[in-house]
């Protein structure tokens, strides 16, 4: 749970306007942005 707590505080303080939360995981490099299916799991 403080990994999410911690997750969460970075989304508030640090998000763009209108930004939803999967894209600020992917523009702050916390993981990678999936553009295809058969890599999904990479």
């Amino acid at each position: 749970m403080r990994e999410l707590r911690v997750l969460l505080s970075r989304y508030a303080k640090e998000r763009l306007d209108g930004e939803h939360f999967g894209d600020f995981v992917i523009r702050a490099g916390i993981v990678k942005e999936v553009t295809d299916g058969t890599n999904f799991h990479d």
